[in-house]
């Protein structure tokens, strides 16, 4: 393979800057915890005493289960 000395440079700038190109996320303690989860049959999801959940349509079940997880997540995130 042979690549232009642009991609050179920017292999050797990806060499040269990963080892220190990190930043630490710090957003304090979580305030709360929702844990969600997802089947071929519906979704669930809970925050602290409170639950809900739903059954996939026809159409929704077609997909994957990880598009699925995280579509729980997302209709968690919706209903709360």
């Amino acid at each position: 393979m042979i690549l232009s000395q642009q991609a050179i440079n920017d292999i050797k700038w990806w060499i040269h800057s990963l080892p220190t190109a990190f930043n630490k996320i710090g957003h304090g303690p979580p305030q709360c915890t929702m844990t969600t989860d997802a089947s071929f049959i519906g979704w669930g999801c809970c925050l602290n005493t409170v639950s809900t959940g739903g059954n996939w349509t026809s159409d929704e079940v077609e997909h994957d289960i990880n598009y699925l997880e995280i579509y729980a997540v997302l209709l968690a995130l919706k209903s709360f």
